[in-house]
């Protein structure tokens, strides 16, 4: 339990106000600090932000699929032509990050 009258960790108040979407991120922010000052614990409140920061991402990411892979594309084919070569020395960004993205999976 965090003591009376105690700030939120100063690091995950920093997380919540950059890292999550634009729009209600100012109530987001006022209701989990309201809820810290009722005696929430710092894990309490650690939790919150990372969990607002996913749900946040991963809406993003379900509004933004189409450009994502369009870009991605666009900068596999603009990346240089190493289409024949595995050796990753000579392979652009784009070939070595969807290389290792195939190679992971």
């Amino acid at each position: 339990m965090n003591s009376k009258g105690s700030q939120p960790p100063t690091l995950a108040v920093w997380l919540l106000r950059h890292l999550c979407p634009k729009g209600n991120d100012d109530a987001l922010t006022g209701d989990l600090f309201e809820r810290f000052g009722e005696r929430q614990s710092d894990g309490w409140f650690w939790r919150q932000v990372l969990i607002a920061i996913l749900v946040g991402v991963s809406k993003e990411l379900r509004v933004h699929w189409p450009q994502i892979c369009w870009n991605s594309v666009a900068l596999v084919l603009i990346d240089g032509d190493h289409t024949n070569s595995r050796d990753r020395a000579t392979l652009g960004l784009g070939h070595r990050v969807t290389m290792a993205y195939v190679d992971g999976l």
